[in-house]
């Protein structure tokens, strides 16, 4: 069954699969919609009466993985590669056993919408799935919420300028797949700038795989690193509050970070100070609901 109610993939795992490589799909987002009705036994035996989203039974370790495992080991049979992400909201922690059913990613939330409330909420819930990244394997947060969104209503995002800044920088610095969820032909110039920051979307897509984590809470700024392949690290001082962040910042210890330091603006794409961590502190100026994602670079 499908959200929808209409026919899916239940008793034809195998078929689709089959399907899906003679299409030339890449990649499978598999939900688990009204599997649960499944799970719960028919009402009687109609299929046709299975409610339209039922969650019960995901968090079940045999019940739950089984759909999952079911296709993940058809997909991989099959002559092609197709990326396979579980869509299961996060259930059962999937994170720890998604790697197991053969799937490189894996929802870690319920639908994310273009609230403010949403991004906050989701964002702040990540830390807990982020040792089990890896090359190959993504927490994925769901889709971004930028540009021209709305499912049968269709509208330009409504966080604001400085809340998508920080939505795209904190879903790259956690390494999650940058999904676009909006109208690809309605594209303001603003959109498109925001999603092909080539820098932004290295951090993200760097070869160590990790998922930059919160090291330290100051008031409602909360700072989140990322480890990166050549020794460098990147930072989102991620302003969760509703009044700006003014302050000089000089932890830098508790982030990992000493010595002497380019730091580079990725929004910007230019270096803005070259400073001894040990000695000397950086200037923040972080708006409401903003962010400051820059790239500590050491210079031995």
């Amino acid at each position: 069954m499908d959200l929808c109610g209409c026919a899916g993939s239940y008793g034809y795992e195998k078929q689709d699969a089959e399907s899906y490589t003679k299409w030339g799909v890449d990649y499978l987002k598999y939900d688990w919609c009204s599997y649960g009705g499944v799970i719960d036994g028919l009402p009687d035996n109609d299929p046709n009466k299975v409610p339209s989203l039922a969650f019960e039974g995901g968090g079940d370790p045999d019940k739950g993985v089984k759909p999952f495992k079911l296709m993940g080991s058809l997909l991989k049979q099959q002559p092609r590669d197709i990326v396979y992400n579980l869509c299961q909201y996060g259930m059962g922690d999937v994170w720890k056993w998604g790697d197991e059913v053969n799937a490189q990613s894996w929802r870690t939330t319920n639908d994310i919408t273009d609230t403010w409330s949403s991004v906050k909420n989701i964002a702040l819930a990540q830390d807990k799935a982020a040792p089990f990244a890896k090359p190959g394997n993504r927490n994925d947060p769901d889709m971004l919420v930028v540009g021209v969104v709305g499912w049968g209503n269709p509208h330009q995002s409504r966080l604001k300028p400085d809340e998508q800044y920080l939505h795209m920088s904190l879903w790259s610095i956690f390494s999650a797949p940058l999904l676009i969820g909006c109208d690809l032909e309605k594209l303001d110039d603003f959109t498109l700038n925001l999603l092909t920051n080539d820098e932004v979307i290295a951090v993200n897509q760097d070869a160590l795989g990790k998922q930059g984590v919160c090291l330290q809470t100051i008031g409602e700024l909360r700072i989140y690193v990322k480890d990166l392949e050549d020794g460098s690290k990147a930072v989102a001082f991620a302003n969760f509050g509703r009044e700006k962040v003014t302050l000089p910042y000089k932890d830098f210890k508790k982030l990992g970070i000493s010595g002497v330091q380019t730091v580079r603006d990725l929004w910007r794409q230019k270096d803005i100070a070259e400073i001894n961590t040990d000695k000397k502190g950086l200037s923040l100026d972080i708006p409401a609901h903003g962010v400051a994602y820059y790239k500590f670079i050491s210079l031995k």
